[in-house]
């Protein structure tokens, strides 16, 4: 018994340590989850695309860039899902 215990304490403390580095699709709206969708298909789209892969473009800006900008639009989706889940029902509805 003990073994578990500390078992499950090591896995609470990781996950607690690497929230940060993750973010469920629970924790976005159901809109924040298609904005992000679009935004990781653009991301795709480009890192897929002809230009890219033949280094006709910035190869290496892109691949150093776009998954920094994909996890920056994921926090502030992600900002913005808690704050429309803290909104009391009838605030801002005219």
């Amino acid at each position: 018994m003990a073994g578990r215990v500390h078992e499950s304490r090591l896995t609470e403390r990781y996950w607690r340590a690497s929230r940060d580095h993750f973010i469920a699709p629970e924790e976005l709206t159901d809109e924040c989850r298609l904005l992000l969708a679009r935004g990781q298909q653009a991301t795709t789209t480009v890192m897929g695309s002809h230009v890219h892969r033949q280094g006709l473009i910035d190869k290496a800006h892109n691949e150093a860039a776009l998954p920094g900008h994909e996890w920056e639009l994921a926090t502030i989706l992600r900002d913005y899902s808690r704050l429309v889940e803290a909104e009391p029902p009838e605030a801002g509805r005219r």
